[in-house]
């Protein structure tokens, strides 16, 4: 209940912030320094509100962006390389067993020779396979400190957002006193 009434003091905001914008701009095109009106001095402190926060969430996106990008491209770089050299010496120990097939079929190996040959390869071959059940558990933590850091910026971002949702609503309740003390005020030189 408590942020349906911060997203309508959000709203509140933004919609006396659109009234009293182009007004501000206007006063504040004339050089002078002067003090601005309470009403205009609270929609001031607000715009500098919100400004804060776009500037404070640009900032955590930028962290996270670059917290991501130091990760994958770093750990996805040596992922590429760790496969291309995998890739690279499957097919290297395959092209051996043709050669040493063709050796054995033309009557250069023995039976025996061909055979010891073939299993050595073949277990390099399961340790081949060995190591890439290792890549899939690094790839695993990967993903799993991708999720991490993206948890860990969804929790900053909504820091960020209750944070200004409650100083909106602080301004929001200071312009409702104020515009209440204005009425009072022109009711008492009225009446």
């Amino acid at each position: 209940m408590s942020s349906v009434r911060a997203w309508t003091a959000v709203a509140l905001v933004l919609m006396m912030l659109a009234g009293v914008i182009p007004l501000v701009l206007a006063q504040e095109g004339n050089g002078e320094e002067q003090e601005l009106p309470p009403g205009l001095a609270i929609t001031s402190e607000l715009r500098a509100i919100i400004e804060e926060h776009r500037e404070a969430v640009q900032s955590v996106i930028l962290e996270f962006r670059m917290k991501l990008e130091n990760i994958t491209e770093r750990k996805t770089e040596l992922i590429r390389t760790y496969l291309e050299e995998r890739v690279n010496r499957t097919e290297a120990i395959r092209e051996e067993m043709e050669r040493l097939r063709r050796l054995f079929e033309a009557g250069n190996l023995t039976r025996e020779e061909y055979l010891v040959q073939l299993k050595a390869l073949q277990d390099q071959l399961k340790a081949l396979n060995k190591a890439s059940e290792k890549l899939g558990h690094l790839i695993q933590d990967l993903v799993k400190e991708l999720k991490d850091a993206v948890k860990e910026k969804v929790e900053r971002l909504r820091e960020i957002n209750r944070e200004f949702g409650r100083r909106v609503s602080e301004e929001a309740r200071k312009i409702g006193e104020e515009m209440r003390e204005r009425a009072r005020g022109r009711e008492e030189t009225e009446g």
